[in-house]
């Protein structure tokens, strides 16, 4: 675990055998969220970054093109799984934009 240098190096070597994966493949088809956002019928706000360390916005591209009516995407440039930049942020932060959207819906 040590060596681990790349997020799908930990998910196979530590996500799939804790959770019973029988591979990589097998844990990333049953677990993304992607496929699923046609589907959504509640109000579903997404943010994603360009890069994006874990999930960057080109992996999602695909899926956000298929979005329900009931799923908004926000894009940013900077930021991504770890944090956000608060310069991207129309309020104080990008969590008071989130607090505010899930108040408005």
């Amino acid at each position: 675990v040590n060596a681990v240098k790349t997020i799908h190096e930990w998910d196979r070597l530590v996500v799939c055998p804790r959770y019973g994966f029988a591979d990589i493949d097998t844990y990333y088809r049953e677990c993304s969220v992607g496929p699923r956002l046609h589907a959504m019928e509640l109000p579903t706000l997404i943010a994603v970054a360009e890069a994006d360390p874990m999930v960057p916005r080109v992996t999602l591209e695909p899926w956000i093109q298929k979005t329900s009516e009931h799923v908004e995407v926000r894009c940013f440039e900077q930021g991504g799984h770890v944090a956000f930049p608060r310069s991207i942020a129309a309020g104080e932060s990008l969590e008071d934009d989130i607090i505010a959207w899930l108040v408005s819906h």
